[in-house]
């Protein structure tokens, strides 16, 4: 991050992401592996004391091992120039709010699959879509209260291919004794791949999370939590169009915080 004045900042990021898919039962459809690049710049401007105003551009692009379903694409790029105003209503309240298109150039696509031949291709057309979202804060001396939505293309997880991901989160987190901290969460979302005429694939989920945290010094963290997750399916997807299930997760997390290093200014 480099640090221009006390109002403007700009950043620059990067990462990759891959993701291999092991022990998989047999005779089932397989699950995809995706190779994932990600890369951008940021750039924040602060209005005023409350209000602080950024522009966002993200180059995301997504590689699908293994059999990649019809209708879809073994890899696609996604552009997004996304616009954001951070809102500091008052000394407990804050409202986010982000927005923008993302244009997804023309692609290959599976239009058939044979056991003899493998895949068959066409060329996808250009499309867009658009990412918004927000979240709204409101923090007591003991107790933080957040929602958050949104909506944006994004990678869908090793069941799916390249999906448009819609989300809802509420939560919750409040200080105990002793420099202790718990917290809840709820959280809704659906995924659904992009639509070629070929039909789509759609999973749901529902989670519910809480959890315990302790900082055990000033840069190490110890976390241990619960989740809970409900998914099920409609359309085109791996395991046919009936992939319902629960699952439950217990985690112990611990983190460490490295110092910050400046960068310049």
């Amino acid at each position: 991050m480099y640090r221009h004045s006390s109002r403007t900042s700009v950043t620059f990021f990067g990462a990759y992401d891959k993701r291999t898919m092991s022990n998989q039962p047999a005779g089932v459809e397989p699950l995809l592996e995706t190779f994932g690049y990600m890369g951008g710049f940021q750039y924040t401007y602060r209005l005023s004391d409350h209000t602080t105003f950024g522009a966002l551009y993200t180059y995301l692009a997504l590689q699908y091992l293994g059999n990649v379903p019809v209708g879809s694409a073994p890899r696609t790029v996604t552009h997004s120039p996304i616009l954001s105003l951070a809102w500091k209503a008052t000394p407990s309240v804050s409202l986010q709010m982000f927005g923008g298109p993302q244009y997804l150039p023309s692609h290959q696509l599976v239009t058939e699959q044979s056991a003899t031949s493998g895949p068959a291709s066409s060329k996808a057309p250009a499309l867009w879509s658009w990412a918004a979202g927000g979240s709204l804060a409101r923090t007591t001396e003991k107790t933080t209260f957040q929602l958050t939505g949104g909506r944006a293309v994004s990678d869908g997880g090793g069941l799916l291919t390249t999906v448009t991901s819609t989300y809802a989160t509420a939560s919750v987190g409040h200080r105990l004794i002793r420099r202790w901290d718990a917290s809840l969460t709820a959280t809704g979302s659906k995924n659904a791949t992009l639509d070629y005429g070929f039909g789509t694939g759609k999973i749901s989920s529902l989670t519910a999370s809480a959890g315990l945290n302790h900082p055990l010094t000033e840069q190490l963290d110890a976390r241990i939590s619960y989740t809970f997750t409900r998914q099920y399916s409609t359309g085109v997807v791996p395991y046919g169009s009936d992939l319902n299930f629960n699952s439950s997760l217990v985690s112990l997390t611990i983190s460490y915080q490295l110092k910050k290093i400046s960068l310049g200014r």
